[in-house]
């Protein structure tokens, strides 16, 4: 088999593109409609709010000379990093209305939707969706 050439295989290049995800019912698995753009885990843009998080937890840690953060902080940072990643969605309704995009309103979405936040969290993190060729919708 010959090498492969690493260029194939730029994830950062794809992150930065972005990627297409198609919502699904967590239950049945069937598409609702809604569409959200996602940047992927190696963007600068994600990895700019990683590198902001860590550097705040070891200044707490410094601090108090001990772990300080609650579970309820891990999943906001986590939250945060998904918004970072979050360029935009369609067709998103919520109580009988469509959700404009904002951060604010991303952010208000995956606190109140455990199950979109893992599915874009999940696709965030899969470098396989931010190569060539990865199917976007």
């Amino acid at each position: 088999m010959p090498p492969i050439d690493l260029a194939t295989l730029d994830t950062r290049r794809g992150a930065e593109a972005g990627f297409t995800l198609p919502l699904v019912h967590p239950k049945s698995g069937a598409r609702l409609g809604t569409i959200i753009r996602l940047l992927g885990a190696d963007a600068d843009v994600f990895q700019a709010k990683l590198r902001e998080q860590v550097q705040q937890n070891r200044e707490r840690f410094n601090r108090a000379g001990r772990i300080v953060q609650t579970p309820e902080e891990d999943r906001a940072d986590g939250i945060e990093l998904v918004v970072a990643a979050t360029l935009g969605w369609t067709e998103l309704i919520v109580d009988g209305a469509e959700v404009p995009f904002s951060a604010q309103a991303a952010r208000l979405l995956y606190e109140r939707f455990p199950w979109i936040y893992e599915q874009v969290e999940k696709a965030v993190n899969d470098r396989g969706n931010f190569l060539p060729g990865a199917a976007t919708p």
